[in-house]
């Protein structure tokens, strides 16, 4: 018996047993798998909370110390200025002494003027041989600026303060000093143009009257190096640059337009405001023309109307821009220092792409920048109309001088006519009037 029952064969698995063997270990595994994850997961998530919790704890903490900082510097500030505002410093204003208080010149908090004259500055500003602070300024204008600024602190309103007046001869450098101290946000004046040098002299005398808003809006610190009063022009009745006769016809506005000196040597300048860019597509490369004016602080508009043109960039460029850069002047979008709208309606800071508008550039078409450049980067921005179609704060942050520029995108011919102050109003004009015609038609 136990011979026959050890001569007696195994019966091996079915294929069955097999499979389900091998479905029951692959659910185990599965099923180890899955509480692995779920483990590292939690254990992922505690880990997360852990690290934004102290996160969030240094930043909130990195941020009191900072308020902290800022806090301390301000009252440091004002205690300081708060100590020389009485100070009583002499002035001499080209060649006339003025005694005034410190706080008056102070007024206009946030301006070129309050900053020169906060205190701090004061070993760095030219002086006469009696060591009193000199300005190279015409004494009528200044009479004007300080009597204004006086009846403003006695505790009159901007609105109900006396306002002065200034001769027409006068009024281009009366402009070009506001704009110089960083006062135009604080005064509406009668007869001031966009630009100091580019405005026209009005033909009856003209009232200086203090805007109602005077402290709402912050004026324009310009950097040191930048200030400096433009040369007034010079006429045919004298060969001497600043001396203009009262009985002087004022000289015809500069025309801005595209720079010879900045722009590709490449762009032919058919006038001074017009410019042609070659076809440049067999040599590879986009051909680039930068303006002959720069815009630092303030609010100013100017437009770009596109006569010939089928492949464009249109924009702004900064100081340190150059067209013979091979990271900036050869790319299509102005490079890496320029900011600018393409013919395809995508617009780009500094050589990245932001978004594309829903329009597009041709023949005719009339772009043009608002520019509303504060004393800060967050309030330095660019609002566009394209064709009347108004895309506001389009680019934001801008540095502290921009340029008009224009661009061939793709090496593509171009003509581009750059427009200013009045030329520019009467061609937006022009183009309103003709686009009203055609919608009625």
């Amino acid at each position: 018996m136990d011979g026959a029952a050890a001569s007696t064969p195994v019966v091996a698995p079915s294929i069955d047993e097999l499979a389900d063997e091998l479905i029951r270990r692959g659910e185990e595994r599965r099923r180890y798998l899955k509480e692995e994850k779920e483990k590292m997961m939690l254990e992922f998530e505690a880990k997360r909370v852990q690290l934004h919790t102290e996160y969030s704890s240094r930043l909130l903490q990195a941020d009191e110390e900072l308020r902290g900082v800022v806090e301390e510097r301000q009252l440091r500030r004002q205690l300081t200025l708060g100590a020389k505002a009485q100070d009583v410093v002499t002035l001499d204003v080209g060649g006339k002494l003025y005694t005034v208080k410190r706080e008056t010149l102070c007024l206009c908090r946030g301006s070129f003027l309050a900053e020169i004259f906060s205190g701090r500055w004061d070993s760095s500003l030219p002086r006469d041989k009696a060591n009193h602070i000199f300005l190279d300024i015409d004494p009528e204008v200044f009479d004007v600026l300080l009597a204004w600024l006086r009846d403003c602190k006695i505790g009159q309103t901007p609105a109900t303060a006396p306002s002065g007046r200034v001769a027409p001869e006068k009024m281009q450098h009366f402009q070009a000093v506001v704009d110089f101290f960083g006062l135009r946000p604080y005064l509406s004046v009668k007869g001031f143009g966009p630009d100091a040098w580019g405005s026209k002299t009005p033909k009856e005398v003209t009232e200086v009257a203090p805007e109602r808003s005077f402290l709402k809006v912050a004026g324009s610190f310009l950097p040191w190096r930048m200030a400096a009063t433009p040369p007034a022009p010079t006429t045919a009745a004298t060969s001497e640059p600043g001396l203009v006769p009262a009985a002087a016809v004022a000289a015809p506005p500069k025309v801005v337009g595209w720079s010879q000196k900045n722009s590709d040597p490449l762009v032919e300048h058919e006038e001074v405001n017009i410019c042609c860019l070659p076809d440049t597509r067999k040599q590879r490369k986009c051909c680039t023309a930068r303006s002959t004016r720069g815009y630092q602080s303030g609010v100013h508009r100017f437009g770009v109307r596109l006569l010939n043109s089928s492949n464009c960039a249109v924009g702004l460029v900064c100081s340190d821009w150059s067209y013979d850069s091979e990271a900036d002047g050869h790319l299509g979008h102005l490079g890496h220092r320029g900011w600018a709208v393409a013919s395809d309606g995508s617009t780009w800071a500094e050589g990245r792409e932001l978004e594309r508008l829903p329009i597009s550039l041709g023949e005719g078409t009339l772009v043009v920048f608002n520019l509303e450049l504060g004393a800060a980067k967050p309030l330095r921005s660019a609002t566009l109309e394209l064709n009347g179609v108004l895309f506001r704060n389009v680019f934001t942050d801008l540095p502290d001088t921009v340029y008009p520029a224009v661009s061939n995108t793709l090496g593509a011919p171009g003509r581009f006519q750059l427009l200013c102050d009045s030329d520019l109003e009467a061609v937006a004009a022009a183009s309103t009037s003709t686009a009203a015609k055609e919608s009625a038609g």
